[in-house]
């Protein structure tokens, strides 16, 4: 026979349920931590544009740009940014949300602090109801993607240098080569005193600072950040 407590309830069944409330409680402290602990933004907004869940990340850029730090409740729309036709971007950005689309798009913000500008990769996610008949949210994910722009654009510039030295590489420096290979089959190597020798080397030095100067430019344009060294 069980046992009753005083709510009427029996003790197995209560035990249960606070096993359940703390599994419940230990799952939401490891998913906020997991969710805490990353520079990525995320949040999430209600129909109304009001902010229903900020991660520390997210929460701490908003104050740096807003000056105020937002909670649980505020206008979205308020934070969005300082100008009118940031505020309206991100309009549009949550009512394709809240239209059902499902997206990715990249978004360009001035950092409050270096006042430079940065590059955000985010997506937004409708958030349905359990019966997946009303949406009720968007959910949205921020990344931080300056930092691999400018190493994308450095690599960029590298491999145009780097084309650039194969085309003078390819051109430039193989005429005079051929004409030095030229010149040496006709130099008269069983009799260096042979008067045709002397014109012939003297071409030899004119070709040779033709190629020197080739390299000299191949050098020039050989300077690659010490990110990406050849």
């Amino acid at each position: 026979m069980h046992k009753i407590n005083q709510d009427g309830l029996p003790e197995q069944l209560e035990s249960r349920a606070r096993d359940i409330n703390e599994e419940i409680a230990w799952t939401k402290n490891n998913l906020e931590a997991l969710i805490n602990n990353t520079e990525d933004l995320i949040w999430s907004v209600d129909r109304d544009g009001r902010y229903v869940y900020m991660n520390s990340a997210y929460c701490k850029r908003i104050t740096n740009i807003a000056g105020i730090q937002p909670r649980q409740g505020d206008d979205a729309y308020i934070h969005s940014g300082r100008t009118d036709k940031v505020r309206n971007e991100w309009h549009g950005y949550y009512a394709r949300a809240f239209s059902g689309e499902r997206y990715v798009t990249r978004h360009e913000s001035l950092d409050p602090t270096t006042n430079e500008q940065q590059y955000f990769e985010v997506s937004f996610n409708p958030i349905y109801k359990a019966s997946k008949t009303e949406i009720v949210g968007v959910g949205c994910f921020a990344r931080n993607i300056t930092g691999r722009l400018k190493t994308e654009d450095a690599l960029i510039e590298q491999n145009e240098r780097l084309r650039n030295i194969a085309s003078l590489s390819s051109h430039e420096l193989r005429r005079p080569v051929a004409s030095m290979i030229g010149l040496l089959n006709i130099l008269d190597r069983e009799n260096f005193s042979n008067p045709e020798n002397e014109q012939i080397i003297e071409h030899l030095i004119t070709v040779t600072n033709e190629i020197d100067e080739v390299i000299r430019l191949i050098v020039n344009n050989t300077f690659i950040d010490t990110r990406f060294p050849l």
